[in-house]
């Protein structure tokens, strides 16, 4: 392992421990009846905020969902709802960063404690800012990883892996190190690059395909959407997308550990 690694694996093991499902689940659950009339739950006014609504049976136990859907939905709750299986919870004591691997494929989970179930996840929570927290440190960790690729084949004072940038983006770092040039802090010139840069020299020395550049270029996306605190989710759509650049960036983390530890071999 990389100094880079062990402090990214520490940072998250941090974070992890301290960011759980609990932090962005919703738990004054607004439930329904399953002997209610489907279409009147979803047309009471205290649910259309509400794309999923747990149901209770007559003992007051959780016992399903009704989903809200584009489509008329006629007959008792108990016809229409999902019923409740396993795959539909999650322990609100679980890691954060599971339920957002799910989120691609999982628009929901209620949240089980000890006591029952207790609450709901939804996509929509992913704007929440434990969320941000997980996925910025996600994308700032890849673009960390590049420059310890970049130094690993190009130690410091070796500047050759600038030749490989444009003419405009060596003025553009050449011109980000003269602003700093009397605060005497003792940077070397790979710290004034930008992500694209970085990408582009990691593309060479690897020799990764386009893939790289495109899921790159996602993840420097969505890094700056999170830093500049914009609504990065407005649909399922998004959330699925979301969840998806979460797992390309972790494929290219690994990938980016294996190119520095076959270079540490040589």
């Amino acid at each position: 392992m990389t100094p880079v690694a062990d402090s990214f694996d520490l940072t998250m093991l941090g974070l992890e421990a301290g960011l759980r499902v609990q932090h962005i689940a919703a738990f004054n659950l607004q439930t329904c009846s399953a002997t209610d009339s489907a279409d009147a739950v979803l047309a009471d006014k205290s649910f259309e905020d509400f794309d999923q609504i747990p149901v209770r049976d007559d003992a007051g136990r959780i016992v399903g969902v009704l989903s809200r859907t584009a489509n008329p939905v006629v007959g008792n709750v108990s016809v229409v709802m999902q019923q409740l299986d396993e795959s539909l919870l999650v322990a609100s004591a679980a890691p954060l960063m599971s339920f957002i691997r799910l989120a691609g494929t999982a628009s929901y989970k209620l949240v089980l404690d000890e006591g029952g179930i207790r609450g709901i996840v939804t996509r929509s929570d992913l704007l929440k800012l434990p969320v941000r927290l997980l996925a910025f440190a996600f994308m700032t960790h890849l673009e960390m990883l590049m420059a310890a690729v970049i130094r690993k084949k190009y130690p410091p004072p070796d500047e050759t892996w600038f030749d490989i940038l444009s003419d405009g983006r060596k003025t553009k770092v050449l011109e980000k190190r003269e602003e700093l040039k009397g605060s005497r802090m003792e940077l070397d010139l790979l710290e004034f690059t930008d992500f694209c840069d970085k990408r582009k020299i990691v593309k060479r020395i690897a020799g990764f395909g386009n893939d790289f550049i495109e899921d790159a270029e996602e993840a420097e996306g969505l890094r700056n959407q999170i830093a500049h605190a914009t609504t990065f989710i407005t649909s399922d759509a998004e959330a699925t997308e979301f969840a998806l650049k979460i797992q390309k960036a972790e494929k290219w983390m690994a990938r980016l550990q294996e190119v520095i530890d076959q270079m540490a071999q040589v």
